[in-house]
């Protein structure tokens, strides 16, 4: 690894931490996975970049096994709906007590961090978004920076909902 892609990884690291906190919500359902997110600034979804704020993520896991797949993004409260999207299933080793976000990093900062996945805390299966084609090809040649919302970070700012 080159000294410019240490750098590189460091800053994406540090740009991460800076841009994501978890913060406490008013519901509380395992079952669908409700999430407060918050977005220190644009973040790429699929077909969509969302500002900068806070977006409650949902699984619609509870409306059938079938739902599963399918994430729900709404405003804080939960009154707009900003996209429904189909997910595929994404592991990782050890559940955490933290929510877990990957996202890949643009190569210009101009651009905003693309959303990979979502791991719930203590859920070893998460949810890995699907992207176009188009959005695919780009992303794969992009960094990809995964991290934890813990406070000892200092990135949570509450609780999950």
């Amino acid at each position: 690894m080159t000294r410019k892609e240490a750098l590189g990884c460091i800053f994406g690291i540090v740009l991460a931490l800076v841009l994501v906190s978890v913060v406490p919500g008013v519901r509380a359902n395992d079952v669908d996975e409700a999430t407060l997110i918050t977005f220190q600034r644009p973040v790429r979804i699929p077909n969509k970049v969302l500002p900068a704020g806070t977006y409650l993520f949902r699984s619609l896991a509870t409306l059938s096994d079938d739902y599963y797949g399918v994430v729900r993004i709404y405003n804080a409260d939960g009154s707009v709906i900003y996209g429904t999207f189909q997910t595929k299933y994404a592991q990782r080793p050890d559940g955490t007590v933290a929510t877990q976000l990957s996202f890949a990093q643009p190569t210009s900062k101009k651009q905003p961090l693309t959303l990979l996945t979502w791991f719930y805390p203590g859920s070893l299966t998460g949810h890995q978004f699907v992207y176009a084609h188009q959005e695919a090809s780009r992303i794969t040649e992009e960094h990809q920076v995964t991290l934890m919302a813990t406070p000892d970070t200092g990135v949570v700012s509450g609780r999950v909902m």
